[in-house]
């Protein structure tokens, strides 16, 4: 009965991992483009400030 428990136990922290893994993944993905996305307008700007000078 104690060792089911402690099975149980391991299981569960197991599943636990997971689920934080899935709710977890998608945020971090979301931050990685949201950053690559305001890194790349950045650049965008800054072409178009020199642009701006050139002309």
């Amino acid at each position: 009965m104690v060792k089911r428990q402690r099975d149980f136990k391991v299981v569960a922290e197991i599943l636990k991992g997971i689920v934080l893994c899935i709710l977890l993944f998608p945020v971090g993905v979301i931050f990685l483009v949201l950053g690559t996305i305001t890194g790349l307008a950045e650049l965008f700007l800054r072409k178009l400030d020199k642009f701006k000078i050139c002309s």
